[in-house]
């Protein structure tokens, strides 16, 4: 069970692998294929789940509940073994609508200091992400997908979880500085839904 922690985080490499810049084989470039447009149904998903989550009101979703299926589902995807593709894809799914749960929390806060965070924050982990910090942890866990997959493992919804929980982080990073930046003086706006 410890190796299968240790297997995500460290998976043994080293300064050269990170340097490699050999051309990359066809059969690694659909592997990246396959692993993109997996996260982009991921980031799908969690959308979709914050938009229903804030159309229904934040407060009748149990939060801990869903940190908690991402949590356990991400365990549950790395046992699951890799022949099940349809169920683990199933997996990876869940994890991204229960992100998205998860995350919608803080999405109702920016709505309520400023309709317009969301959007900033929104365009922000597309541009700047995109160019500065989605770089580091992308091209970072990108370079290990390429490293894994030329030595033989092909795992589309794992590689695609690492992606994915990178670009959640930088969503939730980018969110929370634009309220600390918009919170210096003014106040939530009520809530109209009452």
């Amino acid at each position: 069970m410890m190796n299968m922690f240790g297997a995500r985080s460290s998976s043994q490499w080293n300064m050269a692998t990170m340097m490699k810049t050999s051309g990359i084989t066809e059969d690694v470039q659909q592997h990246l294929v396959r692993v993109y447009a997996t996260l982009a149904a991921c980031v799908l998903s969690a959308m979709l789940s914050a938009a229903v989550t804030l159309a229904f009101g934040p407060e009748r979703f149990a939060f801990m509940g869903s940190s908690l299926v991402s949590t356990l589902g991400s365990i549950w995807l790395y046992m699951e073994p890799v022949q099940n593709y349809n169920m683990r894809f199933g997996i990876l799914m869940m994890i991204s609508a229960a992100m998205g749960l998860t995350v919608s929390t803080l999405v109702a806060v920016a709505i309520q200091v400023d309709p317009s965070i969301l959007v900033s924050a929104l365009l922000l982990t597309t541009l700047y992400g995109g160019l500065f910090m989605f770089c580091g942890y992308v091209v970072f866990d990108t370079q290990m997908i390429i490293e894994k997959a030329s030595m033989g493992d092909k795992d589309v919804l794992k590689h695609t979880l690492d992606l994915f929980m990178d670009l959640m982080s930088i969503f939730v990073r980018i969110l929370v500085a634009l309220l600390k930046k918009n919170n210096g003086g003014s106040k939530p706006r009520s809530n109209h839904r009452d």
